[in-house]
């Protein structure tokens, strides 16, 4: 398996931290991290290739091909570097997972990450009135400083563990030393829950003291709420039902 990385600028971070987020259960992981490098304005610094991905190019605007990839972006909040993960799709075996996750976290170890915090989603299978953040650390100290964010630690929950990219750097930043978060978002396993990515996206800005308009995820939440009779009935009337926003 072949694996490689290109950088459009290297820069020297201050002890950066890894937002890692891909497409999954309820796609919470890859809209959250989306949907931040869209609003802060960040900048693309690599790319990831792989012969682990399907063979297929994605299309732009422009109609001009890429290769499929993970991308690397950048940016500061409150004088730190903070790096964000994200691609249009993850390897489709356990080896490819393995192999381009290993690839990607060594590359970033050598960037000098010094904290990784992972995103996914956790499917509940039916629609909640709440939909929780459910937490995973590194070291049961980082708990109480989370919990005042909103997050909630449930001992072997999520049932079942956290599978695909969210799960690998989690399990190899505890293998490396690194410290870790681990928040998955509720969700009964719509296609975009923004719903549950717009909680994750608010609580990710309170760990990191990032100041984010949230306003447009925020208005996808609310549709997804009415689709789901969420929704109380005297509100349905001001929340459009266009769900084409995709962060």
């Amino acid at each position: 398996m072949a694996s490689s990385v290109e950088f459009e600028f290297k820069t020297r971070l201050v002890s950066p931290v890894l937002v890692v987020g891909f497409p999954g259960v309820g796609n919470v992981g890859g809209l959250t991290v989306s949907y931040i490098i869209e609003k802060s304005g960040a900048n693309l610094m690599a790319s990831f290739y792989s012969d682990v991905f399907p063979a297929q190019v994605i299309v732009d605007e422009d109609s001009v091909p890429k290769l499929l990839s993970h991308d690397l972006w950048h940016m500061c909040s409150s004088g730190r570097d903070i790096l964000l993960l994200t691609g249009p799709v993850q390897p489709p075996t356990s080896e490819g997972q393995y192999s381009l996750s290993e690839f990607e976290f060594s590359t970033l170890l050598d960037l000098g990450i010094t904290e990784v915090i992972s995103i996914g989603g956790y499917t509940k299978g039916q629609p909640q009135e709440t939909q929780r953040i459910l937490g995973l650390v590194s070291d049961p100290d980082m708990k109480p400083s989370l919990e005042e964010k909103g997050v909630v630690f449930v001992p072997n929950e999520p049932m079942g563990g956290v599978v695909g990219g969210a799960a690998m750097f989690l399990g190899l930043s505890r293998r490396h030393g690194i410290r870790c978060t681990g928040l998955m978002g509720e969700t009964f396993g719509l296609i975009n829950d923004f719903r549950s990515a717009s909680q994750v996206v608010s609580c990710l800005c309170d760990i990191l003291d990032l100041e984010l308009d949230q306003k447009d995820i925020k208005d996808a939440a609310s549709k997804v709420e009415l689709l789901n009779g969420i929704v109380p009935e005297g509100a349905k009337s001001q929340v459009p039902v266009d769900l084409s926003y995709i962060g």
